[in-house]
């Protein structure tokens, strides 16, 4: 059996924003919306940062990452190899390309260019387990051949990427549902085996039912943001801050300084 761990996840590239003593609406010329993202060795450090943070910027918080569940894998990957296909060539020159016509799924694994092999099913599942067994005698299975069988086999959730901020006061931006889901650990580990063509779940997506929020609408920027103090737990993932534009090059530094890197700048309307 081999161990695989995915995170099966659609996230929106997408600015985010958060709360702040007034709207980001009404927000004066001159300020930014800063965000970092602290690699996983520097963590710990984000309380540090933020207090640094803190003193310069007109507002700051930590933040952490989120998903919400809006559908299923399974029928996204059958309308995505459907209409596209997959098409992927490894590191060994070997390329694996699967495609739908006329109601039947065809597998073509090229080797140094020339056809080395193909097969022709009514089904996906089927088209999907004869790649990764041809994947297995020429040296590696690509990642999309796999990623696409957790999907169709185990259907995990479509998940949306989403920020959690402490606001502390329910508030909420995203889809309009009847029960808000939130997912806040959105990896999905597997066993495997192409030999006996089974996926096994070690752990799956799970969801958890937030009602202690209000929506006030569908996007801030076209990013999802949920209050973290309406969730069971968040890890904290980053610092994000509002910035005017004489504190900006110090915030930036501070930043770099926990991070290694520049953290994204934008100029608030």
């Amino acid at each position: 059996m081999r161990a695989i761990a995915l995170l099966v996840a659609v996230a929106f590239v997408a600015l985010f924003i958060t709360a702040y003593s007034y709207s980001l609406g009404q927000a004066k010329g001159g300020d930014y919306l800063v965000i970092a993202r602290f690699p996983p060795h520097a963590l710990d450090k984000i309380d540090k940062a933020l207090e640094e943070v803190r003193r310069e910027a007109k507002w700051a918080s930590w933040y952490g990452d989120v998903d919400i569940p809006l559908g299923q894998m399974r029928e996204v990957r059958e309308k995505l190899i459907e209409n596209h296909g997959i098409d992927v060539e490894t590191k060994n020159k070997v390329r694996y390309r699967i495609h739908k016509k006329a109601g039947k799924y065809r597998v073509e694994v090229y080797h140094n260019d020339r056809l080395n092999f193909t097969y022709t099913t009514d089904d996906l599942e089927d088209a999907l387990w004869a790649a990764a067994e041809k994947g297995e005698e020429l040296g590696g299975i690509p990642p999309e051949i796999i990623s696409s069988l957790i999907d169709y086999k185990l259907n995990p959730p479509l998940l949306y990427s989403a920020y959690a901020i402490p606001f502390c006061n329910g508030t909420y931006y995203g889809p309009g549902v009847d029960a808000l889901k939130i997912v806040i650990d959105g990896a999905v580990r597997v066993e495997y085996s192409v030999k006996n063509r089974t996926i096994t779940p070690i752990q799956l997506p799970k969801a958890v039912v937030v009602t202690n929020v209000t929506r006030l609408g569908e996007r801030w920027y076209g990013k999802y943001v949920v209050d973290a103090c309406a969730l069971p737990r968040v890890e904290k993932r980053g610092v994000i801050a509002i910035v005017g534009k004489g504190s900006l090059p110090n915030v930036i530094e501070i930043l770099k300084k926990y991070t290694g890197e520049e953290p994204y700048v934008r100029p608030i309307p």
